[in-house]
């Protein structure tokens, strides 16, 4: 029982949109940035920074929410093929980071100035129908 208990857990987090902290870049050479200096290293950080912020806590959120729907009903949106796109889009924004700032590293560039974070958006509690 305790076995079977387990296992439906572990298979409704798999089931789940994946932790974000999970997701691995994509590869982006630092070289399409050689030609490119400091200024314009940075104002595509002051883009892809609040970009990745943004997609990492949604991504973050639709794996509570799937957690939460999973345990609730037993199916999670990502189950039924929701937010799984998400998941490409942080992959290439973390490349694109890691490239800016491996290339800001190498032309020896100051940190950029970012603007500060968005405010969190609120997180709807699923809703679910009792019939």
């Amino acid at each position: 029982m305790r076995a079977a208990a387990v296992f439906a857990v572990a298979a409704l987090t798999a089931a789940c949109a994946s932790d974000p902290k999970a997701i691995q870049p994509t590869y982006v050479s630092a070289n399409k940035y050689a030609s490119a200096s400091c200024e314009q290293i940075n104002a595509e950080l002051a883009i892809v920074v609040p970009r990745l912020t943004e997609q990492t806590a949604d991504q973050r959120d639709q794996r509570r929410a799937d957690i939460v729907l999973g345990v609730l009903v037993g199916l999670t949106p990502t189950m039924m093929g929701g937010a799984k796109g998400r998941e490409a889009d942080i992959a290439v924004l973390k490349g694109e980071h890691q490239a800016l700032t491996s290339a800001a590293a190498e032309k020896g560039c100051p940190p950029p100035v970012l603007p500060p974070p968005a405010p969190k958006k609120p997180t709807p509690l699923p809703v679910t129908s009792s019939d």
